[in-house]
C-alpha cells in the first residue's frame, strides 16, 4: 500500500510545496518482511494476497526493482533468489492445475483473483509493471514471459467451465467463459 501510495503522491502534491511528504518507500519496506517465510504454496490458492510466503516475495521483488516517482532515494530492498524463485514455482503450479479443486466437501473454483490463478496473474502484471531496474527485469524476463500463457490457461479453463455449464444446466444463463467456484459458476461475456 505504501509503495502505491508512494506513486500516488506525485499526482497529487502541489509542486511549489516545500515540505516533504512521509517517507512512502521507508514506511512500506519496514513492513515487508525481510525473512522468506517457508513457501507454503496450496493447491487452488496460488494468489499472492492468499499467500502470505508469495505476498512477500512479490513485495519484495517490486520494492528492490521499482524506482520512486517522488525521486526518493534508491530501493533499499534488495531482490532474493528464492524471491524469483518462489514466484516461478507458483506459476508452474499454476500452469498444471485443474480448474477446480475439492476443499470442506465443496468443489471450489482456483481462478478467482482473491486466492487463485488470476490473483496471481495480477500480480505478475504489476510487477511487469512496475519492476523498471533493468538487471532485475532481466531477472525476471522468463516470468514475464510466463503472463500470457498463464492467461491463456485461465481462458481455456473458462471455455471448458462453459462448456461443464452447460451441459449440466442448458443454454439458460450460459456465457462464452465460466469458472467454477463453491459449486457453482461465475462467468464473463454476453
Amino acid at each position: 500500500m505504501f509503495l502505491r501510495l508512494e506513486n500516488q503522491a506525485a499526482y497529487i502534491t502541489d509542486s511549489s510545496e516545500s515540505l516533504p511528504g512521509p517517507d512512502f518507500r521507508r514506511l512500506a519496506n519496514a513492513r515487508i518482511p525481510r525473512k522468506l517465510p517457508k513457501l507454503s504454496l496450496q493447491h487452488g490458492r496460488l494468489s499472492p494476497l492468499y499467500s502470505p510466503s508469495l505476498g512477500a516475495a512479490a513485495l519484495r521483488i517490486m520494492s528492490a526493482g521499482s524506482v520512486s516517482l517522488l525521486g526518493s532515494g534508491h530501493p533499499s530492498a534488495e531482490p532474493r533468489t528464492e524471491d524469483v524463485v518462489a514466484i516461478r514455482e507458483a506459476i508452474e503450479t499454476a500452469m498444471h492445475q485443474e480448474p477446480a479443486i475439492t476443499r470442506n466437501g465443496h468443489s471450489m473454483g482456483v481462478d478467482e483473483v482473491l486466492a487463485g490463478r488470476a490473483g496471481l496473474l495480477a500480480a505478475l502484471v504489476d510487477l511487469q509493471r512496475h519492476v523498471v531496474n533493468n538487471e532485475m527485469r532481466r531477472t525476471l524476463q522468463p516470468v514475464f514471459e510466463a503472463i500470457p500463457k498463464l492467461a491463456n490457461v485461465i481462458t481455456e479453463a473458462g471455455v471448458k467451465g462453459a462448456e461443464n455449464y452447460v451441459k449440466v444446466h442448458g443454454e439458460k444463463d450460459a456465457m462464452p467463459l465460466m469458472w467454477p467456484w463453491i459449486d457453482n459458476y461465475y462467468g464473463l461475456g454476453g
